[in-house]
Protein backbone atom coordinates (compact mmCIF):
# COMPACT_ATOMS: atom_id res chain seq x y z
CA UNK A 1 0.00 0.00 0.00
CA UNK A 2 2.93 1.96 0.91
CA UNK A 3 4.62 1.20 -2.38
CA UNK A 4 1.77 2.24 -4.18
CA UNK A 5 0.78 5.21 -2.99
CA UNK A 6 3.19 7.07 -0.37
CA UNK A 7 6.44 5.85 -2.75
CA UNK A 8 5.35 8.20 -5.91
CA UNK A 9 3.98 11.43 -4.15
CA UNK A 10 7.46 11.33 -2.17
CA UNK A 11 9.61 10.69 -4.90
CA UNK A 12 8.06 13.78 -6.83
CA UNK A 13 8.58 15.48 -4.00
CA UNK A 14 11.73 14.98 -4.51
CA UNK A 15 12.34 15.64 -8.01
CA UNK A 16 10.69 19.40 -7.70
CA UNK A 17 12.54 20.53 -4.50
CA UNK A 18 16.25 19.45 -6.26
CA UNK A 19 14.95 20.91 -9.74
CA UNK A 20 13.81 24.06 -7.66
CA UNK A 21 17.78 24.17 -6.19
CA UNK A 22 19.00 23.11 -9.62
CA UNK A 23 17.04 25.80 -11.34
CA UNK A 24 16.73 29.02 -8.17
CA UNK A 25 13.50 29.78 -9.46
CA UNK A 26 12.00 31.60 -6.21
CA UNK A 27 15.73 33.75 -5.18
CA UNK A 28 15.22 35.51 -2.66
CA UNK A 29 17.11 38.40 -4.85
CA UNK A 30 16.00 38.12 -8.18
CA UNK A 31 13.08 35.92 -9.98
CA UNK A 32 11.74 35.82 -13.35
CA UNK A 33 9.89 39.60 -14.06
CA UNK A 34 6.52 38.39 -14.82
CA UNK A 35 5.99 37.94 -10.99
CA UNK A 36 6.42 41.75 -10.77
CA UNK A 37 3.05 41.71 -12.37
CA UNK A 38 1.23 38.50 -10.22
CA UNK A 39 2.89 39.93 -6.85
CA UNK A 40 0.89 43.73 -6.65
CA UNK A 41 -2.28 41.69 -7.38
CA UNK A 42 -1.48 39.15 -4.99
CA UNK A 43 -1.02 41.66 -2.65
CA UNK A 44 -3.84 43.59 -3.77
CA UNK A 45 -6.37 40.76 -3.13
CA UNK A 46 -5.16 40.07 0.74
CA UNK A 47 -5.62 43.89 0.88
CA UNK A 48 -9.46 43.35 -0.15
CA UNK A 49 -9.93 40.13 1.54
CA UNK A 50 -8.99 42.23 5.30
CA UNK A 51 -12.03 44.43 3.91
CA UNK A 52 -14.10 42.54 2.48
CA UNK A 53 -14.21 39.03 2.78
CA UNK A 54 -15.37 36.74 -0.22
CA UNK A 55 -17.08 40.09 -1.47
CA UNK A 56 -16.45 40.01 -5.36
CA UNK A 57 -13.39 42.55 -5.88
CA UNK A 58 -14.97 44.26 -9.44
CA UNK A 59 -12.21 46.73 -9.25
CA UNK A 60 -8.52 47.30 -7.73
CA UNK A 61 -7.34 50.66 -6.93
CA UNK A 62 -3.27 49.20 -6.33
CA UNK A 63 -2.52 49.76 -10.53
CA UNK A 64 -3.53 52.19 -13.44
CA UNK A 65 -5.40 54.46 -11.85
CA UNK A 66 -7.94 52.66 -10.67
CA UNK A 67 -8.80 49.70 -13.08
CA UNK A 68 -11.80 46.70 -13.53
CA UNK A 69 -10.26 43.59 -11.66
CA UNK A 70 -13.07 40.58 -11.49
CA UNK A 71 -13.10 40.85 -14.63
CA UNK A 72 -9.90 40.75 -15.96
CA UNK A 73 -9.60 37.27 -17.50
CA UNK A 74 -5.59 36.52 -15.82
CA UNK A 75 -7.40 37.91 -12.24
CA UNK A 76 -7.24 34.83 -9.63
CA UNK A 77 -8.98 36.23 -6.51
CA UNK A 78 -10.72 32.91 -6.01
CA UNK A 79 -7.40 30.92 -6.23
CA UNK A 80 -5.29 28.68 -4.16
CA UNK A 81 -2.38 31.58 -4.77
CA UNK A 82 -4.58 34.42 -2.97
CA UNK A 83 -5.58 31.86 -0.67
CA UNK A 84 -2.34 31.20 0.52
CA UNK A 85 -1.44 35.08 0.58
CA UNK A 86 -4.07 35.25 3.78
CA UNK A 87 -0.78 32.74 5.31
CA UNK A 88 1.80 33.27 4.00
CA UNK A 89 3.95 36.10 1.33
CA UNK A 90 3.91 35.90 -2.21
CA UNK A 91 6.99 34.49 -2.70
CA UNK A 92 6.34 31.60 -0.58
CA UNK A 93 3.52 31.21 -2.06
CA UNK A 94 4.68 31.22 -5.59
CA UNK A 95 7.13 28.21 -4.29
CA UNK A 96 4.31 26.45 -2.72
CA UNK A 97 2.13 26.98 -5.31
CA UNK A 98 4.63 25.44 -8.17
CA UNK A 99 4.81 22.25 -5.76
CA UNK A 100 1.17 21.80 -5.26
CA UNK A 101 1.02 22.22 -9.66
CA UNK A 102 4.08 19.46 -9.82
CA UNK A 103 2.36 17.02 -7.39
CA UNK A 104 -0.62 17.80 -9.47
CA UNK A 105 0.96 17.01 -12.71
CA UNK A 106 2.73 14.03 -11.57
CA UNK A 107 -0.06 12.25 -10.02
CA UNK A 108 -2.53 13.06 -12.83
CA UNK A 109 0.36 11.64 -15.50
CA UNK A 110 0.83 8.53 -12.82
CA UNK A 111 -3.08 7.47 -13.01
CA UNK A 112 -3.40 8.71 -16.38
CA UNK A 113 0.02 6.01 -17.55
CA UNK A 114 -1.43 3.35 -15.79
CA UNK A 115 -5.18 3.68 -18.12
CA UNK A 116 -2.81 3.92 -20.87
CA UNK A 117 -1.73 0.68 -20.16
CA UNK A 118 1.42 1.42 -18.68
CA UNK A 119 1.26 -1.22 -16.08
CA UNK A 120 5.06 -1.13 -13.81
CA UNK A 121 5.65 1.20 -10.78
CA UNK A 122 9.02 2.10 -12.32
CA UNK A 123 6.70 2.81 -15.78
CA UNK A 124 4.28 4.77 -14.33
CA UNK A 125 6.92 7.04 -12.54
CA UNK A 126 8.74 7.34 -15.50
CA UNK A 127 5.64 9.32 -17.65
CA UNK A 128 4.93 11.22 -14.09
CA UNK A 129 8.43 12.45 -13.94
CA UNK A 130 8.63 13.14 -17.72
CA UNK A 131 5.16 15.40 -17.23
CA UNK A 132 6.58 17.13 -14.22
CA UNK A 133 9.76 17.63 -16.15
CA UNK A 134 8.58 19.23 -19.25
CA UNK A 135 9.82 22.54 -20.27
CA UNK A 136 6.87 24.31 -20.85
CA UNK A 137 5.79 24.17 -16.81
CA UNK A 138 10.00 24.84 -15.60
CA UNK A 139 9.97 27.81 -18.24
CA UNK A 140 6.42 29.42 -17.01
CA UNK A 141 8.06 28.91 -13.15
CA UNK A 142 11.09 30.55 -13.88
CA UNK A 143 9.08 33.37 -15.77
CA UNK A 144 6.93 33.76 -13.56
CA UNK A 145 3.47 32.85 -15.22
CA UNK A 146 1.38 31.85 -12.13
CA UNK A 147 -1.61 31.09 -14.21
CA UNK A 148 0.05 28.93 -16.34
CA UNK A 149 0.56 26.47 -13.80
CA UNK A 150 -2.97 25.19 -14.08
CA UNK A 151 -1.65 23.23 -17.61
CA UNK A 152 -0.27 20.93 -15.07
CA UNK A 153 -4.06 19.70 -14.61
CA UNK A 154 -4.08 18.56 -18.06
CA UNK A 155 -3.52 14.49 -17.00
CA UNK A 156 -5.87 14.76 -14.28
CA UNK A 157 -8.31 15.97 -16.74
CA UNK A 158 -7.62 13.53 -19.41
CA UNK A 159 -7.65 10.64 -16.47
CA UNK A 160 -11.18 11.46 -14.64
CA UNK A 161 -12.51 11.24 -18.43
CA UNK A 162 -11.33 8.30 -20.17
CA UNK A 163 -10.82 6.09 -16.71
CA UNK A 164 -12.27 2.97 -17.40
CA UNK A 165 -15.13 3.45 -14.22
CA UNK A 166 -18.71 3.31 -15.18
CA UNK A 167 -19.86 6.34 -13.48
CA UNK A 168 -20.49 9.30 -15.46
CA UNK A 169 -21.77 12.42 -12.85
CA UNK A 170 -19.05 12.03 -10.56
CA UNK A 171 -16.18 12.40 -12.95
CA UNK A 172 -17.35 14.60 -14.84
CA UNK A 173 -18.50 17.39 -12.04
CA UNK A 174 -15.02 16.74 -10.67
CA UNK A 175 -13.73 17.59 -14.30
CA UNK A 176 -16.26 20.76 -14.68
CA UNK A 177 -14.92 22.18 -10.82
CA UNK A 178 -11.16 21.69 -12.34
CA UNK A 179 -12.64 23.56 -15.84
CA UNK A 180 -14.05 26.13 -13.01
CA UNK A 181 -10.87 26.74 -11.35
CA UNK A 182 -8.57 26.73 -14.26
CA UNK A 183 -11.00 29.99 -15.19
CA UNK A 184 -11.16 31.35 -11.89
CA UNK A 185 -7.13 31.02 -11.32
CA UNK A 186 -6.87 33.52 -14.41
CA UNK A 187 -5.53 30.70 -16.61
CA UNK A 188 -8.38 31.57 -19.94
CA UNK A 189 -5.64 31.59 -22.35
CA UNK A 190 -4.99 27.78 -21.75
CA UNK A 191 -8.90 27.09 -22.54
CA UNK A 192 -8.51 26.25 -26.09
CA UNK A 193 -4.72 24.36 -26.19
CA UNK A 194 -5.93 22.23 -22.95
CA UNK A 195 -9.54 21.93 -24.72
CA UNK A 196 -7.33 20.14 -27.69
CA UNK A 197 -5.47 18.20 -25.33
CA UNK A 198 -8.54 16.69 -23.79
CA UNK A 199 -9.97 16.00 -27.69
CA UNK A 200 -7.28 13.96 -28.15
CA UNK A 201 -7.05 11.94 -25.02
CA UNK A 202 -10.42 11.28 -25.32
CA UNK A 203 -9.31 9.24 -28.59
CA UNK A 204 -7.00 7.26 -26.30
CA UNK A 205 -10.39 6.72 -24.60
CA UNK A 206 -11.87 2.60 -24.91
CA UNK A 207 -14.92 4.24 -24.94
CA UNK A 208 -15.35 7.47 -26.45
CA UNK A 209 -18.92 7.77 -25.69
CA UNK A 210 -18.81 7.77 -21.99
CA UNK A 211 -15.55 10.38 -22.05
CA UNK A 212 -17.48 12.35 -24.14
CA UNK A 213 -20.60 12.08 -22.18
CA UNK A 214 -18.33 13.18 -18.95
CA UNK A 215 -16.58 15.75 -21.20
CA UNK A 216 -20.26 17.05 -21.99
CA UNK A 217 -21.12 17.01 -18.27
CA UNK A 218 -17.69 18.78 -17.45
CA UNK A 219 -18.24 21.65 -19.61
CA UNK A 220 -21.75 22.29 -18.48
CA UNK A 221 -20.34 22.21 -14.82
CA UNK A 222 -17.91 24.77 -15.21
CA UNK A 223 -19.38 27.06 -17.63
CA UNK A 224 -22.36 27.69 -15.12
CA UNK A 225 -19.05 27.87 -12.10
CA UNK A 226 -17.41 30.35 -14.00
CA UNK A 227 -20.86 32.40 -16.13
CA UNK A 228 -20.11 35.10 -13.89
CA UNK A 229 -16.11 35.76 -14.44
CA UNK A 230 -16.40 34.96 -18.71
CA UNK A 231 -19.83 37.41 -18.79
CA UNK A 232 -17.70 40.22 -17.07
CA UNK A 233 -14.34 39.07 -18.92
CA UNK A 234 -16.31 39.25 -21.74
CA UNK A 235 -17.83 42.39 -21.24
CA UNK A 236 -14.28 44.27 -20.20
CA UNK A 237 -12.81 42.81 -23.45
CA UNK A 238 -15.30 44.35 -25.53
CA UNK A 239 -14.07 47.93 -24.48
CA UNK A 240 -10.08 46.85 -24.81
CA UNK A 241 -10.40 44.70 -27.91
CA UNK A 242 -7.14 43.09 -29.05
CA UNK A 243 -7.02 43.05 -32.35
CA UNK A 244 -4.28 45.66 -32.83
CA UNK A 245 -1.29 42.52 -33.13
CA UNK A 246 -0.41 40.88 -36.05
CA UNK A 247 -0.56 36.98 -35.83
CA UNK A 248 3.09 35.73 -35.85
CA UNK A 249 3.70 32.52 -37.40
CA UNK A 250 6.96 30.19 -38.76
CA UNK A 251 8.11 31.36 -42.43
CA UNK A 252 6.89 27.73 -44.42
CA UNK A 253 5.95 24.51 -43.58
CA UNK A 254 9.55 23.64 -43.31
CA UNK A 255 10.42 25.67 -40.87
CA UNK A 256 6.92 25.04 -38.40
CA UNK A 257 7.95 21.65 -38.85
CA UNK A 258 11.92 22.54 -37.67
CA UNK A 259 10.83 24.98 -35.26
CA UNK A 260 7.86 22.54 -33.63
CA UNK A 261 10.26 19.65 -33.51
CA UNK A 262 13.17 21.44 -31.84
CA UNK A 263 10.59 23.10 -29.04
CA UNK A 264 9.70 19.30 -27.98
CA UNK A 265 13.16 17.94 -27.85
CA UNK A 266 15.84 20.58 -27.52
CA UNK A 267 15.88 24.23 -26.27
CA UNK A 268 14.71 26.13 -29.11
CA UNK A 269 16.90 29.04 -29.11
CA UNK A 270 14.50 32.32 -29.13
CA UNK A 271 17.25 34.04 -31.08
CA UNK A 272 17.11 31.24 -33.89
CA UNK A 273 13.28 30.90 -33.22
CA UNK A 274 12.34 34.96 -33.84
CA UNK A 275 14.43 34.13 -37.07
CA UNK A 276 11.97 32.01 -38.29
CA UNK A 277 9.25 33.49 -36.95
CA UNK A 278 7.83 36.35 -39.06
CA UNK A 279 4.97 38.78 -39.24
CA UNK A 280 5.40 39.93 -35.61
CA UNK A 281 4.71 42.37 -33.45
CA UNK A 282 7.22 41.51 -30.71
CA UNK A 283 10.38 39.55 -30.02
CA UNK A 284 9.17 36.08 -29.02
CA UNK A 285 10.17 34.66 -25.54
CA UNK A 286 12.04 31.60 -24.63
CA UNK A 287 9.23 30.29 -22.13
CA UNK A 288 6.70 30.67 -25.40
CA UNK A 289 8.99 28.26 -27.53
CA UNK A 290 9.53 25.51 -24.90
CA UNK A 291 8.14 22.48 -24.81
CA UNK A 292 10.39 20.08 -24.69
CA UNK A 293 9.96 16.41 -23.28
CA UNK A 294 13.85 15.56 -23.73
CA UNK A 295 15.94 13.74 -26.21
CA UNK A 296 15.34 10.67 -24.43
CA UNK A 297 11.38 10.72 -23.88
CA UNK A 298 11.85 11.38 -27.98
CA UNK A 299 13.88 8.35 -28.82
CA UNK A 300 11.47 6.53 -26.15
CA UNK A 301 8.15 7.32 -27.89
CA UNK A 302 9.41 6.39 -31.23
CA UNK A 303 9.99 3.32 -29.79
CA UNK A 304 6.88 2.99 -28.07
CA UNK A 305 5.28 4.08 -31.33
CA UNK A 306 6.76 1.29 -33.29
CA UNK A 307 5.82 -1.35 -30.48
CA UNK A 308 2.36 -0.04 -30.35
CA UNK A 309 1.73 0.08 -34.24
CA UNK A 310 -0.51 -2.54 -34.13
CA UNK A 311 -2.98 -1.30 -31.36
CA UNK A 312 -2.95 1.72 -33.59
CA UNK A 313 -3.85 0.23 -36.54
CA UNK A 314 -7.16 -1.51 -35.49
CA UNK A 315 -8.27 2.09 -34.60
CA UNK A 316 -11.51 3.36 -36.92
CA UNK A 317 -10.46 5.61 -39.73
CA UNK A 318 -12.72 8.41 -38.27
CA UNK A 319 -10.22 7.70 -34.96
CA UNK A 320 -7.41 7.94 -36.45
CA UNK A 321 -8.65 11.11 -38.85
CA UNK A 322 -9.30 13.17 -35.77
CA UNK A 323 -6.02 11.93 -34.34
CA UNK A 324 -4.16 13.39 -37.45
CA UNK A 325 -5.75 16.67 -37.61
CA UNK A 326 -5.78 17.21 -33.85
CA UNK A 327 -1.89 16.60 -34.38
CA UNK A 328 -1.42 19.04 -37.33
CA UNK A 329 -3.46 21.72 -36.02
CA UNK A 330 -0.32 23.73 -33.82
CA UNK A 331 1.81 23.01 -37.14
CA UNK A 332 -1.21 24.69 -39.67
CA UNK A 333 -1.87 27.69 -37.25
CA UNK A 334 1.82 28.48 -36.75
CA UNK A 335 2.78 28.41 -40.77
CA UNK A 336 2.63 31.67 -41.88
CA UNK A 337 1.31 31.77 -45.58
CA UNK A 338 0.38 36.29 -46.38
CA UNK A 339 -3.34 34.93 -47.91
CA UNK A 340 -3.57 32.42 -45.34
CA UNK A 341 -2.39 34.51 -42.76
CA UNK A 342 -5.10 37.07 -43.10
CA UNK A 343 -7.89 34.79 -43.09
CA UNK A 344 -6.95 33.03 -39.90
CA UNK A 345 -6.49 36.37 -38.17
CA UNK A 346 -9.85 37.47 -39.43
CA UNK A 347 -11.06 34.73 -37.14
CA UNK A 348 -13.00 35.79 -34.11
CA UNK A 349 -10.28 33.92 -31.60
CA UNK A 350 -6.94 34.54 -33.80
CA UNK A 351 -7.99 38.20 -34.23
CA UNK A 352 -7.09 38.92 -30.19
CA UNK A 353 -4.17 36.23 -29.44
CA UNK A 354 -0.61 37.52 -30.33
CA UNK A 355 0.60 33.95 -30.60
CA UNK A 356 -0.55 30.35 -30.65
CA UNK A 357 2.71 28.44 -29.87
CA UNK A 358 0.93 27.50 -26.74
CA UNK A 359 -1.03 25.01 -28.70
CA UNK A 360 2.30 22.43 -29.17
CA UNK A 361 0.99 21.47 -25.15
CA UNK A 362 -1.04 19.16 -27.31
CA UNK A 363 2.04 16.97 -28.20
CA UNK A 364 3.27 16.33 -24.36
CA UNK A 365 0.93 13.71 -23.33
CA UNK A 366 1.14 11.44 -26.55
CA UNK A 367 4.29 11.64 -26.27
CA UNK A 368 5.08 10.98 -22.95
CA UNK A 369 2.47 8.27 -22.45
CA UNK A 370 4.45 6.13 -25.84
CA UNK A 371 7.94 6.75 -23.84
CA UNK A 372 6.12 4.98 -21.27
CA UNK A 373 5.53 2.09 -23.74
CA UNK A 374 9.30 2.29 -24.66
CA UNK A 375 10.99 2.34 -21.18
CA UNK A 376 8.56 -0.47 -20.39
CA UNK A 377 10.14 -2.65 -23.48
CA UNK A 378 13.75 -2.27 -22.60
CA UNK A 379 12.75 -2.77 -18.55
CA UNK A 380 11.05 -6.12 -19.95
CA UNK A 381 14.60 -6.72 -21.83
CA UNK A 382 17.00 -5.96 -19.49
CA UNK A 383 17.39 -9.57 -18.24
CA UNK A 384 17.34 -9.02 -14.59
CA UNK A 385 18.87 -5.89 -14.15
CA UNK A 386 15.27 -4.22 -14.56
CA UNK A 387 16.44 -1.54 -11.18
CA UNK A 388 19.52 -0.80 -12.25
CA UNK A 389 18.08 0.31 -16.01
CA UNK A 390 14.94 1.96 -14.67
CA UNK A 391 17.40 3.90 -11.96
CA UNK A 392 20.21 4.85 -14.86
CA UNK A 393 16.98 5.94 -17.19
CA UNK A 394 15.82 8.46 -14.53
CA UNK A 395 18.51 9.59 -13.84
CA UNK A 396 19.75 10.71 -17.36
CA UNK A 397 15.92 12.28 -17.88
CA UNK A 398 16.55 14.34 -14.77
CA UNK A 399 19.63 15.41 -16.09
CA UNK A 400 18.59 16.15 -19.19
CA UNK A 401 15.52 18.13 -18.50
CA UNK A 402 17.57 19.90 -16.29
CA UNK A 403 19.92 20.92 -19.13
CA UNK A 404 17.91 20.62 -21.77
CA UNK A 405 13.96 22.36 -20.35
CA UNK A 406 15.52 26.02 -21.70
CA UNK A 407 14.54 26.99 -18.52
CA UNK A 408 18.11 28.52 -17.73
CA UNK A 409 17.84 30.29 -20.50
CA UNK A 410 14.74 32.95 -19.18
CA UNK A 411 16.36 35.86 -17.34
CA UNK A 412 15.55 36.76 -13.74
CA UNK A 413 15.11 40.77 -13.48
CA UNK A 414 12.59 41.39 -10.57
CA UNK A 415 13.59 41.76 -6.75
CA UNK A 416 10.85 40.19 -4.49
CA UNK A 417 12.36 42.07 -1.52
CA UNK A 418 10.78 45.27 -1.06
CA UNK A 419 6.89 42.99 -1.16
CA UNK A 420 8.17 40.17 0.91
CA UNK A 421 9.11 42.89 3.17
CA UNK A 422 5.63 44.98 2.84
CA UNK A 423 3.79 41.53 3.53
CA UNK A 424 6.04 41.25 6.53
CA UNK A 425 5.35 44.91 7.87
CA UNK A 426 2.13 44.55 6.90
CA UNK A 427 0.83 41.39 8.76
CA UNK A 428 2.19 42.87 12.06
CA UNK A 429 0.64 46.19 12.02
CA UNK A 430 -2.93 44.69 10.26
CA UNK A 431 -2.81 47.79 8.26
CA UNK A 432 -4.33 48.44 4.90
CA UNK A 433 -2.09 51.06 2.70
CA UNK A 434 -4.64 53.17 1.59
CA UNK A 435 -3.94 54.59 -2.07
CA UNK A 436 -3.23 58.33 -1.99
CA UNK A 437 -0.91 59.26 -4.91
CA UNK A 438 -0.18 58.01 -8.37
CA UNK A 439 3.04 57.43 -9.60
CA UNK A 440 4.04 57.74 -12.96
CA UNK A 441 7.34 55.08 -14.30
CA UNK A 442 9.59 57.59 -16.10
CA UNK A 443 12.66 56.31 -18.23
CA UNK A 444 14.95 59.26 -19.45
CA UNK A 445 11.53 61.17 -19.32
CA UNK A 446 9.72 58.63 -21.20
CA UNK A 447 6.16 56.80 -19.86
CA UNK A 448 7.69 53.48 -19.84
CA UNK A 449 6.37 50.26 -17.29
CA UNK A 450 9.35 48.80 -15.55
CA UNK A 451 9.89 45.53 -13.72
CA UNK A 452 8.52 46.38 -10.36
CA UNK A 453 7.18 49.56 -10.97
CA UNK A 454 4.15 48.13 -9.90
CA UNK A 455 5.41 47.53 -6.17
CA UNK A 456 4.22 51.15 -5.75
CA UNK A 457 1.33 49.47 -4.10
CA UNK A 458 2.94 49.21 -0.94
CA UNK A 459 3.66 52.80 -0.79
CA UNK A 460 0.08 53.90 -1.02
CA UNK A 461 0.34 54.96 -4.30
CA UNK A 462 -1.33 53.79 -7.97
CA UNK A 463 1.14 52.80 -10.82
CA UNK A 464 -0.56 54.85 -13.40
CA UNK A 465 2.45 53.66 -16.42
CA UNK A 466 1.10 49.74 -15.50
CA UNK A 467 2.14 46.35 -16.39
CA UNK A 468 -1.35 45.20 -17.59
CA UNK A 469 -1.46 43.30 -21.14
CA UNK A 470 -5.03 43.76 -21.23
CA UNK A 471 -4.57 47.16 -21.67
CA UNK A 472 -2.13 46.58 -24.28
CA UNK A 473 1.59 45.56 -23.83
CA UNK A 474 2.28 49.25 -24.70
CA UNK A 475 -0.82 50.58 -22.94
CA UNK A 476 -1.91 51.58 -26.19
CA UNK A 477 -5.60 50.77 -25.00
CA UNK A 478 -4.87 52.92 -22.05
CA UNK A 479 -4.45 56.63 -23.68
CA UNK A 480 -6.68 58.36 -21.77
CA UNK A 481 -4.19 60.79 -20.35
CA UNK A 482 -6.62 62.23 -17.83
CA UNK A 483 -4.97 61.05 -14.60
CA UNK A 484 -1.50 62.85 -13.89
CA UNK A 485 0.79 62.12 -11.23
CA UNK A 486 0.11 63.47 -8.21
CA UNK A 487 -2.53 63.21 -5.64
CA UNK A 488 -5.81 60.78 -5.65
CA UNK A 489 -7.60 64.09 -4.46
CA UNK A 490 -5.91 66.20 -6.71
CA UNK A 491 -8.86 68.35 -8.36
CA UNK A 492 -8.89 69.49 -12.17
CA UNK A 493 -10.89 70.22 -14.85
CA UNK A 494 -13.80 69.31 -12.96
CA UNK A 495 -12.55 65.74 -11.63
CA UNK A 496 -10.56 64.51 -9.18
CA UNK A 497 -7.49 62.43 -9.96
CA UNK A 498 -8.45 58.81 -10.26
CA UNK A 499 -10.38 57.00 -13.19
CA UNK A 500 -14.11 55.59 -12.41
CA UNK A 501 -13.30 51.87 -13.02
CA UNK A 502 -17.32 51.09 -13.53
CA UNK A 503 -16.49 52.89 -16.58
CA UNK A 504 -13.66 50.99 -18.20
CA UNK A 505 -16.03 47.99 -17.12
CA UNK A 506 -19.62 48.78 -17.57
CA UNK A 507 -20.11 52.32 -19.25
CA UNK A 508 -23.22 51.57 -20.29
CA UNK A 509 -24.47 50.82 -17.02
CA UNK A 510 -23.08 53.63 -15.74
CA UNK A 511 -24.25 56.50 -17.63
CA UNK A 512 -20.59 57.42 -18.68
CA UNK A 513 -17.42 56.34 -20.92
CA UNK A 514 -14.11 54.72 -20.33
CA UNK A 515 -11.89 57.36 -18.97
CA UNK A 516 -14.18 59.42 -16.87
CA UNK A 517 -12.80 60.12 -13.22
CA UNK A 518 -14.89 60.43 -9.84
CA UNK A 519 -16.33 63.73 -9.57
CA UNK A 520 -16.25 65.92 -6.90
CA UNK A 521 -20.04 64.39 -6.09
CA UNK A 522 -18.76 60.88 -5.67
CA UNK A 523 -15.55 61.79 -3.46
CA UNK A 524 -17.22 58.65 -1.03
CA UNK A 525 -17.03 56.20 -3.56
CA UNK A 526 -13.43 57.31 -4.36
CA UNK A 527 -12.46 57.21 -0.73
CA UNK A 528 -13.87 53.02 -0.34
CA UNK A 529 -11.93 52.53 -3.60
CA UNK A 530 -8.61 53.77 -2.92
CA UNK A 531 -9.16 51.91 0.78
CA UNK A 532 -10.06 48.74 -0.77
CA UNK A 533 -13.39 48.96 0.47
CA UNK A 534 -16.93 48.46 -1.99
CA UNK A 535 -18.92 50.85 -3.49
CA UNK A 536 -22.33 50.70 -5.01
CA UNK A 537 -21.99 51.51 -8.85
CA UNK A 538 -25.06 49.78 -11.20
CA UNK A 539 -24.50 46.11 -12.51
CA UNK A 540 -26.01 45.40 -15.84
CA UNK A 541 -28.97 42.64 -15.28
CA UNK A 542 -27.56 39.83 -17.46
CA UNK A 543 -24.17 40.06 -14.81
CA UNK A 544 -26.32 39.96 -11.84
CA UNK A 545 -28.24 37.15 -13.86
CA UNK A 546 -24.40 35.15 -14.48
CA UNK A 547 -23.85 35.98 -10.87
CA UNK A 548 -26.71 34.42 -9.54
CA UNK A 549 -26.59 31.14 -11.79
CA UNK A 550 -22.91 30.60 -10.87
CA UNK A 551 -23.55 31.33 -7.02
CA UNK A 552 -26.65 28.48 -7.62
CA UNK A 553 -24.50 26.10 -9.51
CA UNK A 554 -22.03 26.37 -6.70
CA UNK A 555 -24.62 25.29 -4.04
CA UNK A 556 -25.45 22.84 -6.06
CA UNK A 557 -22.41 21.02 -7.28
CA UNK A 558 -21.62 21.06 -2.84
CA UNK A 559 -25.21 19.18 -2.82
CA UNK A 560 -24.09 16.72 -5.09
CA UNK A 561 -20.94 15.70 -4.04
CA UNK A 562 -22.10 15.71 -0.45
CA UNK A 563 -25.07 13.24 -1.63
CA UNK A 564 -22.66 11.02 -4.24
CA UNK A 565 -19.77 11.12 -1.33
CA UNK A 566 -22.95 9.70 1.20
CA UNK A 567 -24.20 7.20 -1.29
CA UNK A 568 -20.37 5.56 -1.79
CA UNK A 569 -19.85 5.66 2.53
CA UNK A 570 -23.28 3.12 2.34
Amino acid sequence: MIRQSLLPLLWAIAVLVATEWYFGFFNPDTIGHDYSYFFPYLLSGWFWWQENGLALPWFTPALCGGIPWFGNPQSMFFSLPQLLVLMTDPLTVSYLSYLLAGLCGFQGMYLLAGVAGIGSLPGRLFCGTAFLLNGAFLSRVMTGHITFLYMMLLPLLVWLLIHRGQRLLAPGLACGVLFAIIIHGGAGVLVVPLGLSLLLGILLADGQVRAARRLGIGLLTGLLLSLGKLTAGLALMQQFPRDLYLLPGYDGLPAALAGTALSLGWPLSAGIANDWLVNRSFYIGAEELSYSVGPLVILLALAGGWLRREQLRQWSRVRKLAAIVLLCLPIAVNTYYPLYNTWLAALPYFAQVTSVLRWNLIYLLPLILLAGAGFEWLLSHSRGRQGLLAAGLMIILIAGQWLFSGADRIPQTYNPGPVVSAYTQLSNSGDVPQVRYVEESLVDGKRLSVTGSGDSLIRGASQLVCNEPLLGYRLELFRFDKVVQGGVFARRDGAFNFYRPECLQFPDANQCAPGDRFSYEAAAGLRALTSYQRYDFPLPWWQQLANRISLLALLGVMLLAVNLGWQRLR
